[in-house]
């Protein structure tokens, strides 16, 4: 209800590790054995497996027999709707259901008086509350009512137990486990709450606190292989950075050599001393051709033809020189302009590098805590 829109496999998962109860509504085999639905009602297989919750399940089914029904769910009675045409099936479910959890008509609680009867008067009562806010997950008021008990009894086991799962805002075990995290595990043997639950509490508590640790081993697996694949992930990137770095390289060495190349051009005191030469040894063969031209009469014709072509050629040997030179400054630019993008590249792959090591390493140290949790 106003969920649209919302991500469902984290609510369907906390209502499977969290309630009393499992029906599986069946029309065909082949619903039963699809992939979402199989990976539900297994779940809840496991937990009740863990937990000890024989016979809190049954099946509601038409159109196919009961032998196709998945065999923890033979053990217990379903209902067939091939026998209500009319309607009426949700009687006899109602019926399984209070008899499962002994419940008489109008007394909501009335299966749970046998829990406390053997308890003190005040305890008994002040773990009914604390237990009622619990399974409504109210945990603000669960937490100070266990904290209350405690204060009191405080060697009260069911209430160190439920002070851990209201920490952890869980109403089971099993819901707790699914909601392990890299500080839960890290304080599965330290957590003050669950080691004197275990300390204090009674077989029921104790048994409860076994098959926890054992989901946890579980969950635990799951987030060490998270883990492994996102560290593998983050490497993967590290290496692909690696091999961009090693191409940005190349592609400054290139640049750094051509930089070099029309840097003669695109210096100012390079490039006079480029035109110097030239001009000098314009002015030296304009000079030996006018005294050339002044003591040869017959060829002073030639000569001056000569003299011109040679003037004309060296102005425009100056203005191609000219002209180069600019177009190597235009250039010079450029390349400083690529040089600077080549370096912010390499920066910024340096830091990213640097931030997916360190995600790396944080990655595989959770997956040393898990895999502890795994041995241990």
């Amino acid at each position: 209800k106003d969920r649209l829109g919302d991500d469902y496999e984290p609510i369907i998962y906390k209502a499977l590790y969290s309630c009393k109860f499992f029906v599986l509504i069946a029309a065909s085999e082949e619903n039963i054995n699809s992939p979402w639905v199989k990976n539900e009602w297994s779940r809840f297989r496991d937990r009740a497996a863990e937990e000890g919750l024989s016979g809190a399940c049954c099946a509601v089914f038409d159109g196919i027999s009961f032998s196709s029904l998945p065999p923890f769910l033979r053990s217990v009675q379903g209902v067939n709707l091939a026998k209500y045409p009319a309607g009426g099936y949700e009687i006899e479910l109602a019926d399984n259901l209070c008899k499962k959890f002994n419940l008489a008509a109008g007394d909501a609680y009335g299966g749970l008086n046998k829990k406390y009867e053997e308890k003190p008067a005040q305890l008994a009562a002040m773990l009914r509350r604390a237990n009622m806010d619990l399974s409504d997950e109210i945990y603000g008021a669960a937490l100070e009512d266990y904290k209350n008990i405690l204060s009191l009894y405080p060697e009260c086991g069911e209430a160190w137990w439920g002070c851990f799962l209201a920490e952890r805002k869980s109403n089971s075990g099993a819901l707790a486990a699914q909601k392990t995290d890299f500080n839960g595990a890290l304080t599965l043997n330290t957590d003050r709450n669950l080691r004197n639950a275990e300390r204090y509490g009674d077989g029921e508590v104790r048994s409860k606190i076994t098959a926890y640790k054992r989901m946890c081993v579980y969950r635990c697996g799951e987030l060490s292989a998270e883990c492994s694949r996102k560290a593998e992930d983050a490497d993967g990137k590290i290496k692909d950075n690696e091999k961009l770095l090693a191409e940005i390289s190349k592609n400054k060495e290139k640049v750094a050599k051509k930089r070099e190349r029309d840097s003669k051009f695109s210096d100012k005191k390079k490039y006079n001393r480029m035109r110097v030469p030239l001009i000098f040894c314009y002015v030296f063969v304009l000079f030996f051709l006018i005294i050339l031209s002044a003591v040869v009469d017959d060829a002073s014709f030639v000569f001056i033809i000569m003299l011109g072509v040679f003037g004309l050629a060296g102005l425009l040997s100056l203005i191609m020189l000219s002209v180069r030179r600019k177009r190597c400054i235009s250039e010079a630019e450029e390349l400083g302009r690529q040089v600077t993008g080549y370096y912010a590249q390499e920066q910024n792959l340096l830091k990213e590098n640097e931030k997916l090591k360190s995600e790396k390493d944080e990655f595989l140290r959770k997956k040393q805590v898990y895999d502890k949790v795994i041995r241990n």
